[in-house]
């Protein structure tokens, strides 16, 4: 009997410790890589010229998934990469926007080409 509670114990703290350790999962967009860090120490990168397209759709295939919480709608953030397997990368960035402008404006400075990537304009409103 206690070798059972001590191990549902062990289970439990354990579940506890990786909980913990997924909220401290954080991203970086640099001017070379993007980069996947937990408490600090860069754990996956990408080179930023490896992205060939990033969106906050669910990926077609197999990806490699970097959740920093449990609840991953509205958060989800698909990077897909231009080799490399697996091809897709997921994240979930606490404002998918900021880090998917800063992924757009990181690949415009190395690939003026990507069409995806390029700013969207928004027009001034007429004077009146």
């Amino acid at each position: 009997m206690k070798i059972a509670l001590i191990g549902v114990g062990g289970v439990a703290v354990f579940l506890l410790l990786v909980r913990w350790a997924m909220s401290q999962i954080r991203y970086r967009v640099g001017s070379k890589h993007f980069v996947v860090s937990l408490l600090g120490i860069p754990i996956r990168k990408i080179a930023i010229e490896q992205i060939e397209y990033a969106s906050k759709r669910e990926p077609d295939g197999f990806a490699e998934r970097w959740y920093n919480t449990l609840s991953t709608s509205h958060r989800l953030l698909t990077i897909e990469k231009k080799s490399g397997f697996p091809k897709y990368m997921c994240i979930t960035p606490k404002n998918r926007y900021v880090i998917l402008t800063e992924i757009k404006a990181a690949v415009r400075k190395i690939r003026p080409e990507a069409n995806w990537a390029k700013a969207k304009t928004v027009e001034p409103l007429p004077e009146l």
